[in-house]
């Protein structure tokens, strides 16, 4: 197989593996077993390299990201209101 369709085939695998990725990372959470590697981690390093991937990858690491940003928003507004709910109870924070 030449390399250039080898390399398309391998674009190709991880535009479809990136979404599966996350939804593994999500069962993981939900059944609490800890997880082998950060697909975060991944997605930010593949994105920090944006010459080195074909346009769909770009286009789905992009999404990626942006499902990273979403579950970091959520996660943090959770906090803060858990955090609110803690001052009003305890009357500490002021």
């Amino acid at each position: 197989m030449p390399i250039a369709v080898e390399l398309t085939f391998s674009c190709v695998l991880l535009v479809l593996q990136l979404p599966f990725g996350r939804r593994c990372i999500n069962n993981y959470k939900q059944v609490k077993r800890q997880c082998v590697f950060s697909h975060e981690e991944l997605v930010c390093k593949m994105a920090a390299d944006p010459d080195s991937m074909d346009f769909q990858l770009a286009a789905q690491t992009h999404q990626e990201l942006l499902a990273i940003v979403e579950n970091e928003r959520v996660l943090r507004q959770k906090l803060l209101s858990l955090v609110s709910s803690l001052e009003r109870r305890t009357g500490w924070g002021g």
